[in-house]
């Protein structure tokens, strides 16, 4: 089978796990998909676009995977049972270990494929860092936007304290 097919089957499954599960038509394109339409695996997800291949000017799938929605659901529930917010002893760097090897696991698996939905992820991250440095430090308290410039500025001056700071850039708080 040529085409779509082929594709699929020459693709090793540590590259793209989820393609695997894909079914193919005998006209070469996958069964149910459409373009536009959401292809979901267990924690991946992917958006069917019709492009056309350079080399022999067909038409083809593309399927840029990213993390699936009930997967940044999870992640989402992850950052919000921390409680970041109550951990005032600590400081930011104690904060950064304690965390910083799941973000890091996230982005490996989730974030080589499609960052942009892991920009919504890491934004709660921030969000939470702010509300602690709000609670931490009486000069932020109250001042939300002062927060945010404060983890702004700090991601500036150390970028390496969270992995998607140096992946993303300086904190989408706001």
């Amino acid at each position: 089978m040529s085409g779509y097919g082929g594709l699929i089957r020459s693709v090793p499954s540590r590259v793209m796990p989820m393609m695997r599960s894909f079914t193919v038509e005998p006209s070469g394109r996958p069964k149910s998909f459409s373009p536009g339409s959401l292809c979901d695996s267990k924690h991946v997800v992917s958006k069917c676009t019709l492009t056309s291949g350079q080399p022999e000017r067909r038409s083809f799938y593309e399927l840029p995977a990213g993390a699936s929605p009930e997967a940044c659901k999870r992640m989402r529930g992850v950052i919000k049972s921390w409680n970041m917010q109550r951990q005032t002893p600590a400081d930011i760097e104690e904060l950064s270990r304690l965390y910083n090897p799941v973000l890091a696991g996230w982005w490996n698996y989730y974030g080589s494929f499609y960052p942009t939905e892991m920009r919504k992820v890491y934004q709660l991250v921030d969000q939470k860092l702010a509300r602690w440095a709000r609670r931490k430090y009486k000069a932020l308290a109250r001042h939300k936007r002062r927060s945010v410039c404060w983890l702004g500025r700090l991601a500036n001056r150390k970028p390496e304290l969270f992995t998607h700071w140096t992946k993303l850039g300086k904190p989408a708080t706001g």
